[in-house]
Formats: C-alpha cells, sequence, structure tokens
C-alpha cells in the first residue's frame, strides 16, 4: 500500500507519503518555485536545517519556509524566542547540533557538505529514529534516501541494497538534461523519480528479494520548471500539472481529472516581492451538472488591511481596542 501526495499548496515541499513517512527537498531540487526539507517519520518534525546567520544568533528553519531562533551566549548555550521555551538546543560537536522537545522528541543536526541538516530524528520510545542521507557529491545538500524506523535485528538499510526488513524512500536525481523548448522532461540535478524499497516475495524465483519501485515521476520544462508529476505504475498514467508566468510564479495547477486551480499575483507599493498571491480560484460546477460550469470558487487575499474601522477596516485591532477584550 502506497499513499502519494504531490505538489499541492505552495510551501508543502512537494511531499510524498509512505505510510508514516514523508520525504521533502532541502534545495528545491524540483526547481525554484518549491520548498522542502527533512520531514515526517515517527517523530512527525518538520525542521529542516541549522544555521548560525551571526556568531549570536542559530536559526532552524522548518520545511513550510518558517523559522525559529535561539540565543547563543558567551559560554556557548542557547536560549529560545519567546513561545520556544519547551526546545532545548545543544552542541554535542562543531559538525554535530541537538534539538530536543519537551516531551523527549529529538532532532539532530549533521554537517553534510558545507550546511548543518536534519539527519535523524527520534522519540522516546524505543526503535523510533528516522534518518535521512544526503547526498553532498555538489554543493548542495539534497535527500537522497529516508530511512524509516527499524525494528531489532534489520540488517543495514543504507547500503545499495537495504536489507530485508528496510522501508526506504529513495530519490533518483536527473544526470542529464533532456527537456526542450518544446517537450518536457529531465533536467539535471532535478529529481526525476521516487521510488520505494520494499520486500517482493515473488522475485528471484519465489525466493523473494528487495526490490525498488518507482511510485513518481516529475517532469520539466527547459527552464528548470516542474511541469508534470504522476504515477507511473499506471498504464495511462494520471498526471498533475503546472504552469507558471514570467517571472517563475505558479499559475495553475490542474490535477488529473479534476477542473484546474488558478493563482493570481499583485504588487504592493513598497514592496519589493515581485508578485504576492492575491486569489485563488476555479470554476464552480453548476448544481446538478458533473461537468457543466457556472462562475467560480475563490479565495481573496488582501494586504495592509487597516487596523481601525475608521481607516477604512473591518474591525477595530489598534493596541486600545484590543486592551478592552479583557484577555490579558
Amino acid at each position: 500500500f502506497i499513499r502519494l501526495y504531490n505538489g499541492m499548496d505552495y510551501g508543502t515541499g512537494k511531499s510524498v507519503f509512505f505510510d508514516n513517512l514523508s520525504l521533502t527537498e532541502v534545495i528545491a531540487p524540483f526547481g525554484p518555485q518549491w520548498r522542502g526539507g527533512a520531514g515526517g517519520g515517527v517523530a512527525d518534525v518538520d525542521y529542516a536545517t541549522l544555521s548560525f546567520p551571526t556568531p549570536e544568533l542559530a536559526e532552524i528553519n522548518t520545511v513550510d519556509g518558517g523559522w525559529l531562533t535561539f540565543a547563543r551566549s558567551i559560554a556557548g548555550t542557547f536560549s529560545p524566542e519567546p513561545g520556544a521555551e519547551d526546545l532545548t538546543l545543544s552542541k554535542l560537536s562543531d559538525t554535530t547540533y541537538r534539538l530536543t522537545d519537551l516531551d523527549g522528541t529529538v532532532t539532530e543536526f549533521t554537517q553534510q557538505g558545507t550546511a548543518l541538516v536534519a539527519t535523524s530524528t527520534w522519540t522516546p520510545e524505543a526503535n523510533t529514529t528516522t534518518r535521512y542521507l544526503y547526498d553532498t557529491t555538489t554543493l548542495s545538500s539534497l535527500i537522497k534516501r529516508m530511512i524509516n524506523a527499524v525494528e531489532p535485528g534489520v540488517g543495514d538499510c543504507t547500503t545499495a541494497t537495504p536489507a530485508r526488513g528496510c522501508e526506504v524512500l529513495e530519490y533518483d536525481y536527473a544526470t542529464a538534461t533532456t527537456a526542450t523548448a518544446t517537450t518536457v522532461g529531465d533536467v539535471i540535478d532535478r529529481v526525476r523519480s521516487v521510488k520505494v524499497w520494499s520486500w517482493d516475495p515473488n522475485a528471484n524465483l519465489g525466493a523473494g528479494a528487495q526490490s525498488a519501485v518507482e511510485v513518481a515521476h516529475y517532469a520539466y520544462d527547459q527552464q528548470g520548471r516542474l511541469r508534470q508529476v504522476w504515477d507511473p505504475r499506471l498504464a495511462t498514467p494520471l498526471k498533475t500539472a503546472y504552469e507558471y508566468d514570467s517571472v517563475g510564479h505558479v499559475t495553475k495547477l490542474a490535477p488529473a481529472g479534476q477542473l484546474p486551480w488558478m493563482f493570481d499575483y499583485t504588487t504592493i507599493s513598497g514592496d519589493a516581492n515581485t508578485g504576492r498571491l492575491a486569489k485563488v480560484r476555479r470554476a464552480a460546477l453548476k448544481p446538478g451538472s458533473a461537468s457543466e460550469t457556472d462562475g467560480e470558487v475563490a479565495t481573496t487575499v488582501v494586504y495592509r488591511v487597516p487596523l481601525t474601522k475608521t481607516a477604512g477596516g473591518p474591525h477595530d485591532l489598534e493596541a486600545t481596542a484590543v486592551a478592552t477584550w479583557g484577555q490579558g
């Protein structure tokens, strides 16, 4: 049984789920429009990388694009930002750091190439360690494998062919570019497929063997932007397609067999951002019809909303008004 979820909302990092596993990338190997990092596993955490913008500050980035910070003292101890007091960051060595939650959940960061990335997570229970293996042959640190927690007695899951009993997701990166101006295809250093390693009892003349099955395939345009994703095990692939504007914003998401989602963008005076999301919309089905459309459904995003009704806002949310709520 394999459950796939491919490329929905921006910021999800193109998660692929296998049982309780998810695997997303640290360095956008699905194209610059997609964010990601190591996540999922038994611990179900979403911490991706650890960096030190300044000697006095540690920053932990999450898969969805968020972050949290720790102040570092002269003695080398770390103090979390307000609201994150249940987290403890500690240094084990110059290349290894550990983030521990109050409930005992641990995320370990180790240096892979030039980056400190999440390489393992676990909970206080036994046999719950999820491991992340990276490809550091280039300047980027790209997740190559995600190894789920194993039971005692299971062999080595890091070998070219994982031992029986291993639950492993493996990403296959393109080594050459085949995409052209008119045809989608592979782009070097982009993920071309995701494989699941599992035990096949029918292999090896019925003796059984570990085998890798491709469960997701990805195609890109010549600019390296993700255009299509599908499950290659189906005789007639059901492809999810993406379209972009001239500056790279995702403008259309078309799941197989569904009406497409459209994304509109806007700019704000004085804002350097080339386009903030303004509306998400799709055609609406006519009541009683499975194929005829009538109008559209949409969610609109408004920026710089005034904090008072006097200034044109929908509610009074300035400090003096909030103080009357009695929420202190």
